[in-house]
Formats: structure tokens, C-alpha cells, sequence
């Protein structure tokens, strides 16, 4: 990692925010040592190898190692900074809510998703109506019974509140630790769209349209339990799975087969590059075109699935062209 200065950064970006969210010593103390560790490693590596009569070359040489360690504390206190004012953003109005409150909410419809017999709808860019106060909020999750809007159109929704509740057991589905990293506090019962207006979103919505499509393709030519698993599996639709087929997913431990991994679109999208590279594309051309198709990937993947791994570290994996062709930097 200490010859990765990328990784590094990332590293104390995560670790800034972890230690902001959890408040454990052992963060800071693992901050302290990834610090050392990249003092020593430019020790040993740069500054002591410089020569010790060339006065300007030991300049230079410390030059380097301080932009270094600069770069990892600069991003561990952004971490830090990013937790500290996105909690402040939640708490605005998060103060304010309890369960069963009545209130209205506008936001952009930016994903839905059709889940045992209702469709989920997801709104993003949302404002919260309480009393006379108008407050900017995260995402807002609520359900509908017919699909009759857009993504991209703008909703006015009426509802009850219905804050998350944490696991009572250990072992148990934690659904206000699940949602909350997914940025949604809370979510809307007994829902009604009031008015709707603004332009739909083509892309999305094509998208949106063609999945249900291939999913009732599925449908029609295999069996439920089938079509349900192979949906899952490359459309994230969970609507057809089978809750006996889940179950012996889970208890296999594999279930996470079920659903669309973004490390798996990275290696498309790698093995797309490496092929336009053997057929001698250029650097540029191949790198546009695989970067284009991972993009829509990740971002049909991240339309549709109802799990973490929507947002996996597959951009983890990154290329720099130089003279020599491509180098893995992480």
C-alpha cells in the first residue's frame, strides 16, 4: 500500500469516516500506524538514499515524503469533516420527525423497483414539509400499488412517518443501520402522490422499461423459481424469487451470488479493454469505450438493486496509461 500514494489516500479518507462514525480508539490508532508507516517506507526509500553531499538534492528529497503524509492527513480530517457535516444535515431535521407524524414531501423519483405485488419508489433531491418549516433532506423510500410515474419526474407525496427500527436480537436484519447507509432515514406509509410534474428521465426509465421486459421474458419461458433466481442474478429483480429459494441461498452462504456484484462489472469492463487493446484500438479509444460500458452498468445495477453491494469499491480497480500500455494502480 505504501507504494500505492492513491491508497493511501483512500485509506485515510475511510478511516476519517469510520472514526467519526463509531468513536473507537482503535481507529485512530490504526490512522497513526498506516502514518508510520508511510514516514518510515519514505525513510528507508527516498530521503536516506539521497545523497548526503548534494545539499539541494536532500531538499528535494524531503519534498515528496511531506507531500505524502500532507495528503494522507489532509484526507482522513475531509473524512472526518464529510461524517461531521452530513450527521449535522441528518440531525436538521431527523430532531424534528417521530413515528406516525403526518408530512408532505417533494423529491425527484430516481429509482423504483416492483417487490411483492408493490412497486418501491425512491426519491432523491427530496424537501420535507413539517408544520411551516421546509427542510432539505436524504432519500425517501415509499410504496405504490400501480406503477403510474416516471423516473425523473418530480413528486409531491403525502404520508405517515415510519422511522426505522434497529435488529432486537443479535444475528436479526438491522433495518435502520441498512437504510441509513443507503441514506434513507425513513419511510412514507399510506402514501399519496398529490401532483406530479417535470420531464421523465428517457434513460432511465428505457432502462427501467427493458428490465421489466427481459424479466418477463424470464417468466414466460422457464419456470418461476428459475426465472426468479436468473432475474435476481442479472437484473436485480427480486420480484419473482422464490422466499424457500432465498432461504437455501442464505443458508448455503452463498447468497451473495444473487446479487449484482460491482467488482464482477469491473471485470467486464477490464476484460472489454483487454479485448479492444488485442484488436489494436488505442489507449484512448478503449478506454472511453469500456469506461462508457461500465459506467451504464454500475449505474443499471445501482438503479435496481436493494442491497450494499450496489455500492462496492469496484472503481478500486483503476488504469493509468502510460508509454509502457496499462498499469494497475490498486
Amino acid at each position: 500500500m505504501f507504494k500505492r500514494p492513491l491508497c493511501e489516500m483512500a485509506s485515510g479518507l475511510i478511516l476519517g469516516i469510520l472514526f467519526m462514525r463509531y468513536q473507537k480508539w482503535y481507529l485512530a490508532a490504526v490512522a497513526a500506524g498506516i502514518l508510520f508507516g508511510i514516514v518510515w517506507n519514505l525513510w528507508h526509500n527516498t530521503i536516506r538514499n539521497s545523497s548526503e553531499k548534494d545539499s539541494m538534492a536532500n531538499a528535494r528529497a524531503w519534498i515528496y515524503p511531506v507531500f505524502r503524509v500532507g495528503c494522507f492527513l489532509a484526507f482522513f480530517l475531509a473524512g472526518i469533516f464529510h461524517f461531521a457535516e452530513n450527521e449535522a444535515f441528518r440531525q436538521n431535521y431527523m430532531s424534528k420527525l417521530q413515528d406516525g407524524m403526518q408530512v408532505a414531501v417533494q423529491g425527484k423519483l430516481c429509482s423504483k423497483q416492483l417487490k411483492n405485488g408493490q412497486y418501491s419508489y425512491y426519491l432523491d433531491h427530496c424537501y420535507l414539509s413539517i408544520g411551516q418549516e421546509i427542510l432539505p433532506c436524504n432519500q425517501i423510500l415509499f410504496y405504490q400499488t400501480s406503477d403510474d410515474d416516471s423516473i425523473g419526474q418530480t413528486l409531491i407525496v403525502t404520508g405517515t412517518v415510519e422511522l426505522w427500527k434497529s435488529a432486537s436480537n443479535d444475528g436479526n436484519f438491522d433495518a435502520k443501520a441498512f437504510y441509513e447507509s443507503k441514506k434513507i432515514d425513513f419511510q412514507l406509509k399510506e402514501a399519496v402522490v398529490k401532483n406530479v410534474y417535470g420531464a421523465e428521465d428517457g434513460f432511465g426509465e428505457k432502462i427501467y422499461r427493458l428490465r421489466r421486459k427481459i424479466s418477463g421474458v424470464y417468466e414466460s419461458c422457464m419456470s418461476t423459481s428459475d426465472a426468479g433466481v436468473l432475474s435476481t442474478m442479472t437484473l436485480g429483480e427480486k420480484n419473482l424469487l422464490d422466499a424457500e429459494v432465498k432461504q437455501m441461498y442464505q443458508k448455503a452462504g452463498i447468497s451473495h451470488v444473487l446479487a449484482i456484484s460491482g467488482l464482477h462489472i469491473s471485470v467486464i469492463g477490464m476484460g472489454l479493454y483487454k479485448l479492444l487493446r488485442k484488436i489494436k484500438c488505442s489507449f484512448l479509444t478503449s478506454g472511453v469505450i469500456a469506461g462508457t460500458l461500465t459506467f451504464m452498468e454500475m449505474d443499471t445495477s445501482c438503479r435496481t438493486q436493494d442491497t450494499k453491494q450496489k455500492k462496492s469499491p469496484s472503481w478500486c480497480v483503476m488504469l493509468t496509461l502510460n508509454k509502457r500500455g496499462c498499469k494497475l494502480i490498486f
